[in-house]
């Protein structure tokens, strides 16, 4: 019979159609007329409904004409799109194919092709591809590796023989006429090392073993079968190739991973005889090295390629052209090319085909969604690197694709399980043992992953699940079958022993040698070759553990030698182990083969002893001899299922008795091994980026006889998994098994819902399914269960007011959280309450706005707690919707929320900076903390809580120091004996003074002044002086620190002494220290009339005279006048609280028409306000209108009593002295009348100074002429400082600002302290020099400069 002829595949079929149409002869074309080629429109792109491939650059024309090309493609309903010149084209965006040879294609290509679904690599490399944006975007990509296998191989040996043999130095000696080259090499008995084992690296290992090379050893990850089984040994460092290597030829892609991977290191290890070939690309060596190395002599290399894309040449002055290496440029013949252009069209009509009849088309198909980053990818696959695992994927891909509709990409090929799982999980580099880049991922690209052995990697799942419980996969289950390992056996053997004796070798009995002699239907161990077998010293029989364990359990202790501590399994024949049934007579036994290094060999042995099984125990020398020898000899052998490798042998499987994990747990393998369900696992996100997939394969159950069918179609037709997957499907017997796995479109799941493609929108029923799918329901819906004559199913439904959803895939609406809400339905957020507005309950429609006078904070505030009075008041109520908001009172801040609660307690819920406090110098009671008073000195009233006071002061309004303490200016300090007698000291001093000023100021009165007049003159002036400064300290404007201190110092002169101490002398209470000041003025002059009667005493020369004792009580009242009259007028200046209350501007603790001392005072100061101010400024303007009259009438004992008034005047001017006494009352007067209005004060105090210098300027008063200049001087700075204040009444934030006001009051000041040194100077040179004035010699200056004496004198002027 005939041998059945291989079926071709469907991209076999169209190569071959293509191949005989360019191998056609073309007919001469006809005449015709020129015809313009246009690019199709968008639209006529879409009515043609034929794919568009770009093509990004063309084939030479000498190689294969572009209308070749454009043909081939034509005939497949593909439409060319050709670049233009600068690798651009008119229309694009419609391609789903990119054809290049060695232009590169990145991201910013990529992008401008929305459409785009395969980059064809007309070439065998794609380091020009980014393969990583290819990725990202869901394209795939592929190359055409096998268009000049042979050529690249035949090629590297052609260098091989140049170098070897000196053929291009024979070929120029001849040309010379020599005949003297060195002589050659043969290539016979070299060791060969290659460099990357793929398809042209295993042409050059079988080429090179027809030249007998003595040995063959690879470099490659990817361990290639094919080159073991041609005797190629793999190692496992790129430095053992480069050290036993005689020649070294480099056949591997260039990726990150290789580039450069030929290094410095490398290279060093090399000999000068030894030869280096790349045949790949230049970049896999460093370039620099190589070249001065091979200049040097280092090494011998033939180079088809340097760093740089093919076509590229060598630059005139590269070292490598003066050298004598080979370099050869791979030019492939025009025959070559047309391949290349074949098989690359082959994988765009491969990428176009589809397997079933009715699949959705390739443009149809969509992508994975993610509803949190809204990015879009296809469905990612992971691939087992099994057979069975190759095949079920592709029946998975065609499904997915061609029924379901998603585009399905490879992500990679794991040749273990568990890196499946971490693909699954999103890490970057699942197959990296050590490191499989899982840290930090959020998105997983990898979706599916079938025929995954979990229950084998049991603990590194659950690892994955602890470690990463939002990312790890799940697993849906088994896929209709369970894997396992097991002894295997031909089943034409079970069939020749039931059919010969009727032995059923199907089960371990039928082997035991007592009572069957299986043995003869098998082949002995004297039917192996040992040269197919690994010696006994290279498998498990040299574990010591394990051969010891064996023989604990079985007792056989015969079957394993003990040498010193070890033991180690016999070895019979070098080769073989037997047990006890056979040991005797190995002829009897029959083999059991494995592979590797003996996998479960005891296993095996315990088996075979317990059960007196005479087989023989063998390991086969390598992989390739393992799957050879099973076929050519009869036997048993180690196998798992499903695989492909024992299907031709139809194999049976041994069963032993029924697994025993407590056994297996303790390495009793006596009973059959478990099997291990092989699952389907997929991402953690399917079900919700796509629930109809996850449905597809939950659904899956294939029998594993079903698989087994694939894996032998495959094997009988040597065709891929994709095409041996499609008959499956194809199969009408199959159909009935996969079809039931299909989803029902309209059948959705949670977090999904009923979306119609036609309307793109989603619905709410399914009467009609033609357009509908299960989508996930988008933000601003939730998914809704809903149920009708079909049963139950989603649907997603808007979100009502109230609630929202931002993430999609839910299964309801999220309600909006305290602080939010939201007044429209479907809405993928909730709105923020605004300013004024609050929310204490979810899912609420609206907000509710605060009470009136309060506000929030911010935005989105969830409590009635947070409506707080705005800023600049304070809640007097209960808070929240109870909140009574007040004007925030003077002397205190109001910050946002405050409350009088916040207020007493100093604290608030939003923090420290939202605590209402007294400002500084002010004060408020515990019971009353909004009753807020001013006190007049900061100090005092530090501020912050009710009821603080700075110092240890109490009494409101930190007034008072407790008894037995005194004010220092700064804190209450504990009285001391020192200040009584400070006291009485000082008290004894000034009446003494009082004395002793009858004596100094009872002088005659003159035209010109005396000495001691202008001492007395300068001495008056100055304290005049003084106490005007401390009447404009008195004003109610906040003046600087720095000048508070001087202010206060001269303000001692009206008696303001209670920062002296005087609370020690006078006792703490406020009205009894304010009558002593009063009673002072009194006394004095008592104490002046008591000496004046006790004069009478004495001897008549130390006798006082009447009108002079008059004299100076007077002059003690008009020194004093200013003092007295502030003094007498302190009850009557009131200050106003902030609460409306009034205090003292002197005693802040004495509230003004209260009970607590003012009524005492106000007696006490009218008394001395009518006797000693008007009574004493009566007599003066009495005795200033008289005293014309007198001096006429030569009354001198009347003149002479009032001689304090006249005596400091000219004689023209004698009246002065009321006006001048008149000043100081009036200068208090302002602060009386206005003590709440600074302002009114400044302008009140600068009109009476002003009218004051103006009566001065035009009377020139003052008997010294320097006097009157200082005097107004004097009165201008008081104007000054006046004026300055106005610079207090209402402090300025600005830094620049108060710079100018304590500059220019600091300057004010210095005009007065010049002043008053002045007056202590005209008084010491009064003294000092006598005659200063009145004499020749008086002092100029006095008199602003020398007078003319010509007898006419002040009296002649007076008279004329």
């Amino acid at each position: 019979m005939a041998d059945k002829k291989k079926p071709l595949s469907l991209a076999e079929r169209r190569l071959a159609r293509l191949a005989k149409q360019v191998a056609a002869p073309t007919a001469p074309a006809q005449p015709k007329a020129p015809k313009q080629e246009t690019v199709p429109e968008k639209g006529e792109v879409e009515e043609m409904g034929c794919s568009i491939i770009a093509m990004l650059e063309s084939p030479s024309e000498d190689a294969m004409p572009r209308k070749a090309v454009e043909e081939m493609f034509n005939s497949h309903e593909l439409k060319v799109v050709w670049a233009n010149e600068d690798h651009s084209w008119n229309d694009f965006q419609h391609a789903t194919v990119l054809v290049t040879v060695k232009r590169r294609v990145d991201d910013a290509l990529l992008a401008t092709l929305p459409r785009l679904r395969l980059v064809a690599v007309a070439f065998t490399g794609y380091d020009h591809v980014d393969l990583e944006a290819c990725k990202k975007r869901g394209v795939a990509v592929a190359n055409v590796p096998g268009y000049s296998t042979d050529g690249a191989a035949e090629l590297c040996f052609g260098l091989i023989f140049s170098l070897l043999r000196h053929i291009p130095m024979a070929h120029q000696h001849v040309r010379a006429g020599k005949w003297n080259w060195p002589p050659g090499n043969e290539l016979c008995g070299r060791r060969f090392g290659i460099i990357g084992t793929g398809e042209i690296g295993l042409r050059v290992a079988e080429i090179s073993k027809a030249f007998r090379v003595s040995k063959i050893i690879g470099f490659d990850p990817i361990k290639n079968e094919k080159f073991v089984a041609i005797g190629g040994e793999y190692v496992q460092s790129l430095a053992t190739i480069f050290l036993h290597s005689d020649i070294i030829i480099i056949c591997c892609n260039l990726t990150p991973a290789t580039k450069g991977m030929v290094n410095r290191r490398m290279l060093k290890l090399l000999r000068p005889d030894s030869i280096l070939i790349n045949c790949a690309r230049g970049a896999i060596i460093d370039q620099v090295t190589m070249t001065q190395m091979l200049m040097d002599g280092r090494f011998r290399a033939g180079l088809d390629v340097y760093e740089g894309l093919e076509g590229e040449e060598l630059a005139p002055d590269h070292p490598l052209r003066s050298s004598d290496q080979p370099l050869v440029g791979l030019e492939p013949p025009q025959r070559r090319t047309m391949i290349a252009w074949l098989l690359c069209l082959q994988l765009v009509a491969v990428a176009g085909a589809t397997c079933l009849p009715d699949a959705i088309p390739a443009e149809n198909r969509k992508n994975l969604t993610n509803p949190a980053t809204g990015q879009s990818y296809p469905l990612g696959m992971w691939i087992g690197g099994w057979a069975s695992s190759f095949i079920n994927s592709e029946v998975a891909r065609i499904i997915l694709q061609e029924k379901i509709g998603f585009n399905v990409r490879d992500m990679g090929i794991g040749y273990a399980t568990v890196d499946g799982f971490y693909a699954l999980t999103g890490c970057a580099t699942p197959e990296t043992i050590g490191d499989r880049g899982c840290d930090g991922v959020s998105v997983t690209y990898t979706h599916v992953n079938v025929e995954a052995w979990t229950g084998g990697y049991q603990p590194e799942w659950d690892a994955l699940q602890i470690a990463y419980p939002d990312m790890a996969p799940i697993n849906l289950g088994n896929m209709g079958y369970n894997g396992k390992t097991s002894f295997f056996f031909p089943s034409k053997v079970r069939d020749e022993a039931w059919e010969t004796e009727g032995l059923n070798l199907d089960f371990f009995r039928g082997y035991n040698i007592s009572w069957h002699d299986a043995a003869k239907y098998f082949d002995s161990p004297k039917a192996f070759d040992g040269a197919t077998l690994r010696p006994c010293n290279e498998t498990r029989l040299m574990i010591t553990s394990a051969m010891k364990f064996y023989a604990e359990l079985t007792g056989d202790w015969d079957g394993v030698e003990i040498v010193g501590e070890e033991v180690y399994g016999k070895c019979f024949d070098d080769h073989f182990w037997y047990p006890p049934a056979c040991r005797s007579n190995a002829s009897a036994c029959f083999v059991w083969l494995t592979a590797g290094n003996g996998w479960d060999m005891e296993g095996t042995m315990q088996k075979t002893t317990s059960y007196h099984i005479p087989m023989a125990a063998a390991t086969a020398k390598n992989w390739t001899l393992f799957t050879q020898l099973p076929k050519i000899k009869t036997s048993w052998f180690y196998w798992w299922v499903p695989d492909p490798t024992f299907l031709t042998l139809s194999p049976m499987e041994v069963i032993f008795p029924p697994y025993d994990k407590q056994a297996w747990d303790i390495g009793d393998k006596r009973t059959q091994a478990t099997t291990t369900s092989v699952d389907i696992a997929v991402s953690r996100d399917l079900h919700i980026l796509a629930p109809n997939v996850q449905n597809f394969l939950e659904n899956w159950e294939i029998p594993m006889a079903e698989v087994n069918k694939m894996m032998m179609d495959q094997i009988n037709t040597g065709e891929d998994a994709y095409q041996v997957a499609c008959r499956w499907l194809q199969d009408n017997k199959s159909q009935e098994i996969w079809t039931e796995w299909l989803p029902d479109t309209s059948k959705c799941f949670p977090q999904f819902g009923l979306w119609n493609t036609n309307t793109q929108e989603f619905v709410a029923d399914r009467q009609d399914k033609s357009f509908l799918e299960c989508r996930a329901c988008e933000s601003g819906r939730f998914s809704e269960k809903f149920k009708d004559n079909d049963g139950d199913t989603y649907i997603c439904t808007l979100c009502p007011p109230g609630t929202s959803q931002p993430s999609g895939a839910a299964l309801q609406c999220e309600p909006c959280l305290f602080g939010e809400f939201q007044d429209k339905s479907g809405q993928t957020s909730c709105k923020r309450c605004i300013i004024g507005e609050y929310q204490d309950q979810k899912g609420q429609a609206r907000c509710i706005p605060c009470v009136a006078g309060t506000t929030t904070l911010g935005d989105g505030r969830p409590s009635v707690e947070d409506c707080g009075c705005i800023a600049g008041s304070i809640d007097i109520g209960e808070g929240g919707n109870k909140s009574i908001c007040n004007a925030c009172p003077e002397g205190m801040t109001c910050p946002f929320s405050s409350s009088e609660h916040n207020l007493l307690n100093g604290t608030a819920k939003n923090g420290p900076d939202f605590v209402p406090a007294i400002v500084e110098g002010y004060y408020s009671t515990k019971d009353k903390a909004l009753q807020v008073f001013k006190c007049r000195n900061r100090i005092q009233c530090p501020g912050g809580r009710p009821n603080t006071c700075g110092g240890g002061l109490q009494v409101v309004p930190c007034a008072e120091c407790p008894a037995g303490q005194t004010w220092s200016g700064s804190s209450c300090d504990q009285c001391t004996a020192w200040s009584l007698i400070f006291w009485v000291i000082s008290t004894c001093a000034l009446f003494g003074f009082l004395t002793l000023a009858y004596y100094l100021l009872t002088s005659q009165v003159t035209a010109k002044a005396s000495v001691m007049a202008t001492t007395g003159m300068s001495f008056g002036m100055t304290v005049n002086l003084l106490q005007s400064v401390g009447i404009v300290g008195m004003m109610t404007v906040e003046w600087p620190e720095h000048l508070q201190g001087f202010l206060a110092a001269f303000k001692v002169l009206l008696l303001d002494i209670d920062n002296y101490s005087f609370s020690c002398f006078a006792g703490a209470d406020s009205s009894l220290r304010y009558s002593v000041s009063v009673s002072f003025f009194f006394l004095g002059q008592a104490w002046l009339v008591l000496n004046y009667f006790g004069s009478k005493l004495l001897p008549a020369r130390y006798r006082w005279g009447g009108s002079k004792a008059f004299s100076t009580m007077g002059q003690f009242w008009q020194v004093g006048f200013s003092t007295m009259s502030t003094v007498s007028l302190a009850p009557l200046t009131c200050y106003t609280h902030p609460n409306g209350l009034q205090s003292l501007l002197k005693y802040p603790n004495i509230i003004c028409g209260g009970d607590n001392g003012h009524t005492a005072m106000m007696a006490a100061g009218l008394s001395l306000l009518v006797v000693g101010v008007f009574g004493f400024l009566s007599l003066c303007i009495y005795a200033a209108y008289m005293m014309p009259k007198w001096s006429a009438g030569d009354n001198r004992q009347l003149v002479q009593s009032f001689r304090f008034l006249v005596f400091r005047f000219r004689l023209d001017s004698w009246w002065y002295g009321v006006p001048l006494l008149v000043r100081g009352p009036l200068l208090s007067l302002p602060i009386v009348l206005a003590t709440d209005y600074p302002p009114v004060q400044t302008i009140m105090i600068n009109v009476i100074l002003s009218i004051f210098l103006i009566v001065e300027t035009l009377s020139w008063p003052w008997k010294v002429p320097l006097l009157n200049l200082m005097d107004m001087w004097m009165t201008l700075c008081l104007m000054l400082l006046v004026t300055g204040s106005a610079l207090y009444v209402s402090v300025s934030d600005s830094g620049a600002m108060q710079n100018f006001a304590s500059a220019f009051t600091t300057g004010v000041m210095g005009c007065i302290g010049a002043a008053m040194l002045v007056m202590f100077i005209v008084a010491v040179s009064a003294l000092v020099h006598r005659a200063a004035m009145g004499g020749a010699t008086e002092y100029a200056v006095f008199n602003l400069g020398s007078l003319v004496r010509s007898g006419f004198g002040l009296r002649d002027l007076m008279s004329g």
